[in-house]
């Protein structure tokens, strides 16, 4: 079936419309490909036109620029030339079609604007990339990711292709873009397209445009510019002997309600979009009949003239083309090979089945989401050893101890299930739980009064409780203002506010920090950001509470030895002595051993539910302090939404759309160090039974 082309009326009819009368020039003999400093002439670095051949005119032409790009333009053209490109394209043809190994075999292969070549895509589009032709839009948004949050003056830039392909930027407005990536990564391969192969592509369009609207007797848009997948076409037919194009039919029509328009998501285009599809599709059919490309078709292309889509006909026409035709799979799974693949978990043949929320009333059986002890280590819920106590080492005497769910310690201490706490430590916590509460004035109203009088509700209660993960999802989405609109807005490890508001809000009244963080405010260092730089330590506001999770860690009883839980422990204690002593107006909160270890019981039995009913078997160290902030939060706060906890998908890695690990730099987890999909899982079970938390992707 590799590339079989099935030709219909409306391909017939196209044949011979470029060499039509006057000719076009699709291929000339010379013509620069990108904009290039002999174009430049006399120009100076304070004002300067670059001279282009205009083929909407068919005259030299004159075409002005910013005068910082005389520094930047390469000093001449690309003179590569390849023997075989591939040209694929975003449509859902792709998908099963196992094109990937044909694609990456060519010399080049140009991609446009947004393609991922991820694992999970690679056999289907290939891994390797040449050239990627980026639109003003997407140039924007290769400028438009957090690297260097604290500083306005520089754009926020991410890696996305540079690393792996050389960035083709194209349009007037991209003038800026090209500036930057120039600046910012001098070393790398950005090309800015010359205004000869831009008013080509204009020109061949405008003129191929009337030319099949008189032979298929059609209507097409008029006032539609080329998109990149245009001037990726005839860039790549101006520099290799031999095109094949790839992927370049979504099977979406004007009059479809739902398809599947791009191999990697389920948006849907815009009527324009469909159009300005059409008109580019008859194109593409044009210049495979003049011999100047090979339109490649899967095995699962649709055999239907291009032109179906526009062409006036009696009757009712269907939803969508039947091989394209994607059912939603209720956005629990993807849909190819004819059918929906569902997440785990989800079943039906549209994903419709979740197995969670069916399994519910099992999973929650018997177990109670209400913590009944003292939720911060204080000074009431510590008892004192006797100094008589024959039965306890001399050494533990005068000390402490606070005592832990049974079990929990393993054996691995000399008190049994207990934690010990010393003298220095006890002055320093508060008296009792009432420190939560203090001082806190309560001011949104809630979407239910009743979430107020549940018996689970520690009162007097913080009111609604923002927790803000710091998941990539998080750039998807605007919940900047809902998130401050909390009493309560919780946040994690400093993760950056400025030049995220509109994400993730600007306000901050807790936060956890993990022993890294600890460690770092203690000693006065500065927080390494992203890509290098450092970031001085924010400490968000006067009243932030800082609440810290790890004096007690339940995982380490599990998995270690004594000498190594007494080390970390007695570590952590003095980071919390040196943290209040140096500090001592901010408020520090420390969880209380009893109720981490409870939230850990609870956890593990999770896990056991899960896999005892086949929804998989759960890998990872230790809870994340996220999960442990959800249970705190349920305890205290009239009703908890969470924001950023969409979990972390290893099978991205490498796909520059998936989401990061964090919405403001490139970090990857530590391989098994969390079970993200147990987490979540977590979260979704609580969301269908728990009317006050709410989940928010």
């Amino acid at each position: 079936m590799e590339g079989e082309f099935v030709f219909s009326y409306d391909e017939d009819a196209l044949k011979g419309i470029i060499t039509q009368d006057p000719p076009m020039k699709i291929r000339p003999k010379k013509i620069n490909i990108q904009m290039n400093r002999q174009q430049l002439g006399n120009a100076t670095d304070l004002s300067f036109e670059a001279e282009f051949f205009d083929y909407r005119l068919g005259a030299t032409n004159f075409y002005s620029m910013m005068p910082a790009m005389i520094q930047v333009l390469p000093v001449a053209d690309i003179n590569q030339k390849f023997e075989s490109c591939a040209v694929v394209g975003r449509g859902a043809s792709l998908l099963g079609s196992r094109l990937g190994p044909t694609i990456d075999r060519h010399h080049a292969v140009f991609r446009f604007d947004n393609s991922p070549t991820a694992l999970k895509y690679a056999s289907d589009v290939g891994r390797r990339t040449r050239y990627q032709v980026l639109s003003p839009h997407w140039a924007n948004n290769l400028l438009s990711y957090g690297a260097y949050p604290e500083d306005p003056s520089l754009p926020r830039v991410t890696r996305w292709w540079i690393d792996v392909a050389s960035v083709v930027l194209w349009g007037d407005i991209s003038q800026s873009a090209y500036l930057k990536l120039r600046y910012i990564y001098p070393g790398a391969s950005v090309v800015f397209l010359s205004r000869d192969l831009t008013t080509m592509v204009e020109a061949i369009v405008s003129n191929m445009r009337a030319r099949i609207e008189k032979v298929l007797h059609i209507s097409l848009p008029s006032n539609t510019a080329p998109s990149s997948q245009m001037y990726t076409l005839l860039m790549a037919v101006n520099m290799c002997n031999k095109v094949r194009v790839f992927g370049v039919d979504s099977g979406c029509t004007i009059r479809s309600r739902r398809c599947m328009y791009t191999y990697f998501d389920e948006s849907e285009p815009s009527e324009r979009a469909m159009r300005q599809l059409v008109l580019e599709s008859n194109i593409i059919v044009a210049l495979h009949e003049a011999g100047l490309l090979e339109h490649v078709r899967g095995p699962r292309q649709m055999s239907m003239g291009v032109t179906d889509v526009v062409v006036a006909s009696g009757g009712a026409l269907p939803r969508c083309d039947s091989a394209m035709c994607t059912p939603p799979c209720s956005g629990n799974g993807r849909f190819f090979n004819g059918t929906c693949h569902c997440r785990r978990m989800f079943s039906g043949a549209s994903c419709e089945h979740d197995h969670l929320r069916l399994n519910a009333e099992a999973l929650l059986k018997g177990i109670d989401l209400t913590y009944k002890g003292a939720i911060l280590m204080n000074q009431q819920s510590v008892r004192w050893l006797p100094q008589d106590n024959k039965s306890a080492p001399s050494a533990l005497w005068e000390l402490g101890l606070i005592e832990l769910p049974p079990g929990l310690a393993n054996n691995k201490t000399e008190v049994g299930d207990n934690y010990v706490i010393d003298r220095r430590t006890y002055n320093l916590l508060p008296e009792t739980d009432d420190a939560l509460f203090e001082n806190w004035v309560r001011t949104r109203p809630l979407r239910d009064p009743e979430f107020d009088r549940r018996l689970t509700l520690r009162k007097p209660g913080l009111g609604t409780c923002a927790l803000v993960g710091n998941s990539g999802t998080l750039l998807s989405h605007q919940y900047g203002a809902a998130i401050d609109d909390h009493d309560v807005v919780y946040r994690f490890n400093q993760a950056p506010l400025f030049g995220f508001k509109g994400e993730v809000g600007a306000r901050c009244t807790h936060e956890s920090l993990n022993s890294a963080w600890v460690k770092l405010l203690v000693e006065g260092k500065h927080g390494e950001g992203v890509f290098g730089q450092h970031r001085n330590w924010d400490w968000r506001a006067d009243d932030t509470a800082l609440v810290l999770f790890e004096l007690f860690d339940p995982t380490s009883y599990q998995q270690k030895g004594k000498d190594s839980i007494l080390t970390k422990e007695q570590w952590w204690k003095k980071m919390f002595q040196k943290l209040k002593t140096r500090h001592p107006d901010r408020k520090v909160f420390v969880m209380s051993p009893k109720f981490v270890g409870w939230a850990y019981k609870l956890y593990k039995e999770f896990e056991d539910r899960f896999e005892s009913l086949g929804f998989g078997n759960f890998r990872g160290e230790k809870p994340m302090s996220g999960y442990y902030a959800v249970m705190y939060a349920l305890q205290v706060c009239s009703e908890v939404d969470i924001y950023g906890f969409t979990p972390y998908q290893e099978s991205d890695a490498g796909d520059p759309l998936a989401p990061r690990y964090h919405y403001f730099d490139e970090a990857v987890p530590r391989h098994n160090s969390h079970s993200f999909d147990l987490t979540q899982n977590v979260y979704r079970l609580l969301a269908s039974q728990l009317p006050y938390f709410r989940i928010y992707d």
